[in-house]
C-alpha cells in the first residue's frame, strides 16, 4: 500500500493538466452487498491533478498533501484508493466517450457513477480547430484505444499493482499469411490525426463519430471483410493498384470503389460507409450504396494563387502570371472523377467565398442534411465565416464540420485553399 500512495503522490505532482481522459474509482458492490468479479485489467491512463466527484467512502480519500521535490516543497492533490479491496473498482472513461473527446472531469465523473476521477493524458489543447489529440497511449475495458508511444504510462495491474513505465507498443501485419517485403505492412497509431503523408493509421468506433481525415486512402474492414473507397483514379494511381491487388483475394473479399473524388469527398462516401456498417449491412450492400451516392457528392473549393497548380503541372506558367496579375481566383470543381475550372472570380478574396457561399445556397434544397464539410490549408477565420453562412442558407444541416486538408491537397493547391463539401439528396 505504501507502495501505491507514493506512486499516487507522484503522478499528482508531476502531471498537472486538468485533461479529457479520467481514471475513474467506481463502487465495487453487487446489490446482494457481495463484492463483484474483478474486471479485465488495462485500465491504462496517464494521472494529472485530483478531482473529487462525489461522497467520501472508506476505500477511497481524497487529500491534499506536501511532497518534497529537489528542496521544494509543493503542495498535491492526492487520492488514495486501496486497490487491494475487491469492492474498488479502477477504470479508464473518455471525455464524451470518445477518443478527441474532451468534457469536465467532474462531469465526466459524475456521469459514470465515480467516487473519484483522476484526469489523464496531456492532449493538443492549443490547436484553434479541428481534432484535439491526446498524447498518451490510452487502454480503456481491454482495448487499445489510442496508440501515442509517448511519455510514461501509469497503469494498474490486474493484481493490483501501480505501475508507471515508457511502453511502446508496434502494429505490423502481412497479407496472404507473409509477413516480410513486399506483403507486410505497419500502422503508426490508433484513432489518432495522420502527421504525414505517408501514415497509417487505424480507427476504431473509439474514435467518435468521424475520424478526422479528409484525405487519403480509407478502407472500412467489418467482419473480415473489405471495403476500400479510394481517391480518384484519375488524380492517382492508388485506386487501380487496389484493384490489382483485390484480385489475389477471395471473391467477395475485398471491393474496391473509386469514389471519383478528393479530400472530404472521400470522406463523406467513407462516413456513409461507417454508418452502414453501424448499421449491421454486409459489406456488398455498403460497396452498393456507396457506389450508388458516389454522382450526389459535390465538391467545389476556391485557390488562392495558380503558383502551386503551376509548379505541380495542372496549370501553365503563362496561365498563373496571368491569373496573378488579374486577381483571378478559380473556383474549382470534381466532376466525372476529375477537377474542372467551374467559375473564376476576380477581385478580393472575399468575392470568392460569396461565389462558392451563392452556389451553395442555389443548391440548399437538395442538400443532404447529415453533414457539410468546409475544408482548408490553413484559414480557419474563412472556414467560420462559411460555416456561417451555410447555417444560415441550410439551417436544416445536423452537422457543419471544419477540417484541415492534407499534405497532398496541401502542396498541390497552396495554402489558403478552402471548399464546401457535401451531399445532395
Amino acid at each position: 500500500m505504501n507502495k501505491m500512495r507514493t506512486a499516487m503522490s507522484l503522478v499528482a505532482l508531476i502531471l498537472f493538466l486538468c485533461c479529457f481522459v479520467a481514471c475513474i474509482v467506481v463502487p465495487g458492490a453487487l446489490a446482494d452487498g457481495t463484492a463483484p468479479p474483478q474486471p479485465e485489467a488495462a485500465r491504462t491512463t496517464e494521472a494529472a491533478q485530483v478531482a473529487q466527484a462525489g461522497g467520501a467512502n472508506n476505500h477511497v480519500v481524497s487529500e491534499t498533501r506536501n511532497v518534497a521535490v529537489n528542496g521544494r516543497t509543493i503542495s498535491a492533490s492526492v487520492v488514495r484508493a486501496n486497490l487491494a479491496d475487491p469492492a474498488t473498482r479502477v477504470k479508464v472513461a473518455l471525455g464524451q466517450d470518445r477518443v478527441e473527446g474532451t468534457e469536465d472531469l467532474l462531469n465526466l465523473a459524475q456521469r459514470k457513477g465515480a467516487i473519484a476521477g483522476i484526469s489523464g493524458t496531456f492532449f493538443n489543447t492549443y490547436v484553434k480547430s479541428g481534432t484535439k489529440d491526446p498524447v498518451g497511449t490510452l487502454i480503456a475495458g481491454g482495448r487499445m484505444v489510442h496508440k501515442g508511444n509517448t511519455g510514461t504510462v501509469f497503469g494498474i495491474t490486474a493484481e493490483g499493482e501501480v505501475r508507471m513505465d515508457p511502453v511502446r507498443f508496434k502494429i505490423v501485419g502481412g497479407t496472404n499469411g507473409f509477413y516480410k517485403r513486399p506483403n507486410n505492412w505497419y500502422a503508426y497509431f490508433i484513432n489518432r490525426t495522420p502527421t504525414a503523408s505517408n501514415s497509417v493509421i487505424i480507427y476504431t468506433p473509439g474514435r467518435g463519430a468521424t475520424t478526422g481525415v479528409t484525405d487519403g486512402i480509407s478502407v472500412v474492414v467489418r467482419d473480415g471483410q473489405v471495403v476500400y473507397i479510394g481517391i480518384s483514379s484519375k488524380f492517382s494511381s492508388g485506386t487501380p493498384n487496389a484493384r490489382l491487388a483485390a484480385g489475389g483475394f477471395p471473391d467477395g473479399k475485398v471491393t474496391v470503389i473509386d469514389s471519383a473524388n478528393l479530400s472530404t469527398g472521400i470522406g463523406l462516401q467513407v462516413l456513409l460507409a461507417r454508418d452502414l456498417a453501424a448499421a449491421g449491412k454486409p459489406a456488398r450492400e455498403i460497396a452498393r450504396a456507396v457506389a450508388g451516392a458516389i454522382p450526389r457528392v459535390r465538391t467545389s473549393f476556391i485557390i488562392d494563387t495558380l503558383d502551386y497548380l503551376r509548379m505541380s503541372g495542372r496549370c501553365s506558367g503563362v496561365q498563373a502570371l496571368v491569373g496573378t496579375l488579374l486577381q483571378i481566383r478559380p473556383v474549382i470543381s470534381v466532376v466525372d472523377g476529375g477537377m474542372v475550372v467551374s467559375g473564376k472570380v476576380r477581385g478580393p478574396r472575399k468575392k470568392a467565398l460569396d461565389r462558392m457561399l451563392h452556389d451553395f445556397e442555389a443548391d440548399s434544397a437538395r442538400v443532404a442534411t447529415d453533414r457539410v464539410f468546409v475544408t482548408h490549408t490553413g484559414c480557419h477565420e474563412d472556414a467560420v465565416y462559411l460555416m456561417d453562412g451555410i447555417r444560415r442558407a441550410a439551417p436544416a444541416v445536423k452537422e457543419a464540420l471544419e477540417t484541415t486538408a492534407g499534405a497532398v491537397i496541401a502542396s498541390h493547391c497552396g495554402p489558403n485553399t478552402i471548399g464546401i463539401l457535401h451531399m445532395i439528396r
